[in-house]
């Protein structure tokens, strides 16, 4: 996942006694590879934090005299985080004392078929609930009931099947106005 942090291991590169005299990496810019950068590590494992775009490792291995050799190439892919927002409330924003309010969230950058879990603060109460991506991309948040104007905030969307990615960083909010119910009172002449 974007901003995901990992470690690499390099097996043995041989029973020559090869031993790895640096780490090397690059990044694709969206058109083309940039350079080989030096990472100055003469570890067999290289840790990378934050990790933003297409990154490639190496490790270069020398043995006495011999030439240097690249190890195979290992080629980081970070996944866009999942995102929600809030699109509509059905079938409008204002509902009557004592109803639930459902509404329509956009979920982007999830698998049709894989699991996620979103969170929510529905007043001052956070809830959370679960789903599954379908190709519309489309989920139903029902509230629970509510009887005051009450605003609903989502908070973090995490996948819970394939690659496990979370957004804590969600700011869709959207405001449920509940009416009072009309009351009538009888008086007798």
């Amino acid at each position: 996942c974007i901003n995901s942090n990992g470690t690499i291991t390099q097996l043995t590169a041989s029973p020559n006694g090869s031993v790895i005299t640096k780490w090397m990496k690059r990044t694709w810019n969206g058109t083309s590879w940039n350079s080989w950068v030096d990472e100055n590590s003469t570890t067999s494992s290289i840790a990378y934090g934050n990790i933003q775009l297409i990154t490639q490792f190496v490790a270069v291995y020398k043995s006495g005299p011999c030439a240097a050799v690249n190890s195979d190439t290992v080629t980081i892919t970070p996944k866009a985080l999942p995102y929600a927002s809030i699109l509509a409330v059905a079938p409008d924003d204002t509902i009557c004392a004592g109803n639930t309010a459902d509404l329509t969230l956009l979920v982007t950058n999830v698998e049709v078929g894989q699991t996620f879990t979103i969170t929510w603060v529905e007043g001052s109460q956070l809830k959370s609930g679960s789903g599954t991506m379908v190709s519309t991309g489309l989920f139903t948040l029902t509230t629970g009931v509510l009887n005051s104007t009450t605003s609903i905030s989502l908070q973090s969307i995490s996948t819970t099947s394939g690659v496990m990615c979370t957004n804590p960083s969600l700011n869709s909010i959207a405001t449920i106005t509940v009416q009072p119910n009309p009351s009538a009172t009888l008086t007798t002449v």
